[in-house]
Formats: structure tokens, sequence, C-alpha cells
């Protein structure tokens, strides 16, 4: 069996349910998740925005206009 990191599964998972964005600003513990997407192997793009609360305008938006969930991860909230 082909190991695989999280991130990796992650992207890959929502790729298959037709995400093609994802909204968040880069820290500490979410680096590794971000150098996946940046590898661009994917097809998941990221969007950086200014903060996180219009971050989470932007996200919320953008899961209404796809008919997606929105699953939020954010430390310390």
């Amino acid at each position: 069996m082909q190991q695989i990191t999280l991130a990796t599964y992650i992207l890959t998972r929502l790729k298959e349910l037709n995400t093609n964005h994802v909204f968040g600003i880069p820290g500490d513990y979410v680096l590794p998740f971000f150098d996946e997407i940046l590898d661009g192997n994917h097809g998941v793009k990221h969007v950086m925005p200014r903060n996180e609360l219009n971050g989470t305008y932007a996200a919320d938006g953008y899961a209404k206009m796809k008919n997606l969930a929105k699953p939020l991860a954010a430390p310390k909230v």
C-alpha cells in the first residue's frame, strides 16, 4: 500500500468533490499543507485573503456558489 501525506489526501479528496480553490492564510502549523498546494499537482489553487474575516466571507460565497460544505480549520478558536 502506498503511503501519502495528509495534505495530499485532503487535496485529492477536495478535487474529487469539485473544489478548485482553498482559502487560507499560511501559518506555522499548516505550512506543509500550503507547500503541497504550491506543488500544483492537484489542480487546487490557493486564494490568500488579506485577513481571516475576508477569507471567511470569500470561502462562504465560493461554497454557496459551488453548493459545497464549508469546512473551517482555525487554531485557538
